[in-house]
């Protein structure tokens, strides 16, 4: 992969990761939702009444970029880091953990 290359995120091999930083795109997703993520949202300081949430699912726009064939990680300005999977069951994402930002 040349600098400059333009890569259908999704379709990223994961071979093509190690060692280079992925691309990021500033995108608006929407991602089922699991207990387990909304257990890691409020151990780790997150507000879950700052997200855009309907149901089981939430929408946030951040930079998406490819972890591996997969794995995604959403970083949302000023909210934190969402790590997002692909969706077996339905399509689309699942989110399944959170990090907050850095102070700095």
């Amino acid at each position: 992969m040349e600098e400059g290359d333009v890569t259908e995120i999704g379709r990223v091999p994961h071979r093509s990761l190690r060692g280079i930083a992925a691309p990021a795109v500033f995108a608006t997703v929407r991602a089922r939702v699991t207990a387990h993520f909304l257990r890691r949202l409020k151990e780790r300081g997150g507000d879950p009444e700052g997200l855009a949430r309907e149901g089981d699912r939430l929408e946030a726009s951040g930079w998406l970029r490819a972890i591996r064939d997969g794995d995604f990680s959403l970083v949302v300005p000023g909210y934190g880091q969402f790590r997002l999977r692909v969706d077996r069951y339905g399509g689309g994402f699942v989110a399944v953990t959170f990090l907050p930002l850095c102070a700095g």
